[in-house]
């Protein structure tokens, strides 16, 4: 009995849309949810929504920037942020 099993990366379904493509058609359609929360919940709820967009563009900002950075920039960024203004437990050590 051979039965092969062909394990392959995501996404199983091909086609000719880009992911940039498909994200754009997934905020156009998270559009109408958000107006209606904002609609039903008031300022809070715009205020949330641009909080959780501002944090994950922020996310994605540090992401890039780790990523693209070498050792001994990563270290004086660390160096950085480990001050006592900043993160006292990690200037503790």
């Amino acid at each position: 009995m051979s039965d092969i099993v062909n394990v392959s990366a995501s996404p199983h379904v091909r086609s000719s849309m880009s992911t940039s493509k498909i994200m754009f058609l997934v905020i156009i359609g998270l559009l109408p949810a958000s107006a209606y929360g904002i609609y039903s919940f008031g300022f809070n709820a715009a205020l949330l929504i641009a909080v959780c967009v501002a944090t994950c563009v922020l996310t994605e900002y540090l992401y890039v920037i780790d990523r693209f950075l070498d050792l001994g920039a990563r270290c004086f960024l660390l160096e950085t942020l480990s001050t006592d203004q900043f993160l006292p437990e990690l200037a503790a050590h």
